[in-house]
């Protein structure tokens, strides 16, 4: 088997933690080269984990390589536009991190060097909330087990502005998270999935500590949202930043003979049937459970012995449209309409 070189763009967490175990699994695959976001982070990421790789000093760098087959990139959403455009540009295949960009300005060009390059593979990393049991939900709705769709609901709530006194961590900057503020848009992948794109929204955002070690902040610490869908769907979702203890994420769909409830942090689902019922765990069967393959599905792409990854860059744009409709709505303080793009508009 020919092998595989990965050139990796940011060495941080989820690289380390998700994306670097799961590759090393596979047969035929050598990290070739690390960046980050210093040349010294990297080489310590590469001697931690024992690669034979080299540690190179800009994304720039990675993507200029001959030697390279794949960029897997895995910084935060500042960087994912030009070193993805970068990559399929210089014919390699390019596996991105989600959120996919930075904000609507720079989906097109994504878009574009993707479908444009239709011999190489370009893929988005799946939103691992609601991941496992995706497929239970979709066919509950599919089954319309709960009945007609009334109201969805979700919280989420983390701790990464809770402390005023803490300087800014990078996802509380503008220009390297742009519209993605929290986890928004992982979230809105999500929904899309199973309910499809809301015709509307009405956000509002709030940042509680508004300058941090001399940086001014417009990221959002906290967001309401509500959305009307043209069933009649309607919903509600809060977002915060400055909650105290882990990381805490719940998702709601009620319909007119069933309530559903999922906990994205235990994957734990409840199911409630009739207006005086109880909730109920749900064992959810196996033919409706999803285990999680993205690296290995990614490199059987590449290989030329599995279908193309989804999501796709086109369905990574869609997800950040919707994000980009919330800061539209918040910004405007006014209902802002969700438009997401089709294939057509990226084909010149």
């Amino acid at each position: 088997m020919e092998p595989l070189r990965i050139g990796v763009i940011g060495a941080g967490s989820v690289m380390g933690r998700v994306h670097l175990p799961a590759l090393r699994k596979i047969e035929g695959i050598e990290i070739a080269a690390v960046c980050n976001s210093t040349e010294e982070s990297a080489a310590n990421f590469v001697r931690n984990n024992a690669l034979h790789g080299d540690a190179v000093g800009s994304w720039e760098q990675v993507c200029q390589r001959n030697d390279l087959d794949i960029v897997w990139i895995a910084a935060p959403p500042g960087v994912h536009a030009d070193a993805a455009c970068a990559a399929l540009g210089s014919g390699k295949h390019a596996f991105c991190q989600a959120p996919l960009c930075l904000d609507a300005g720079e989906t097109a060009g994504m878009a574009a060097a993707a479908l444009g390059r239709p011999n190489l593979v370009s893929a988005v990393c799946p939103s691992m909330y609601g991941f496992r049991y995706s497929p239970f939900v979709a066919e509950l709705i599919r089954r319309e087990t709960l009945g007609p769709l009334r109201q969805v609901a979700f919280q989420g709530t983390r701790n990464t502005a809770a402390d005023p006194t803490a300087p800014p961590h990078w996802s509380q900057l503008v220009e390297m998270t742009g519209v993605n503020f929290l986890n928004v848009t992982l979230i809105a992948d999500t929904m899309l999935r199973w309910l499809g794109p809301p015709a509307r929204i009405r956000a509002q955002t709030w940042v509680f500590t508004e300058v941090r070690d001399g940086r001014l902040i417009e990221v959002p610490d906290y967001a309401v949202v509500f959305a009307e869908w043209t069933s009649g769907l309607r919903g509600h979702m809060s977002w915060s930043g400055v909650a105290h203890g882990p990381e805490r994420n719940r998702f709601e769909l009620h319909g007119e003979s069933a309530s559903l409830i999922y906990d994205f942090d235990t994957e734990g689902i409840w199911l409630c049937q009739g207006a005086r019922g109880r909730f109920q765990k749900i064992d959810v069967p196996a033919e409706f459970t999803a285990e999680w393959h993205v690296e290995e599905d990614f490199i059987r792409a590449v290989r030329g012995e599995g279908p193309r990854p989804r999501p796709d860059f086109l369905d990574g744009v869609r997800a950040l449209a919707l994000a980009e409709s919330i800061h539209d709505s918040a910004h405007a303080d006014d209902w802002a309409e969700v438009h997401l793009p089709d294939e057509e508009l990226f084909i010149s």
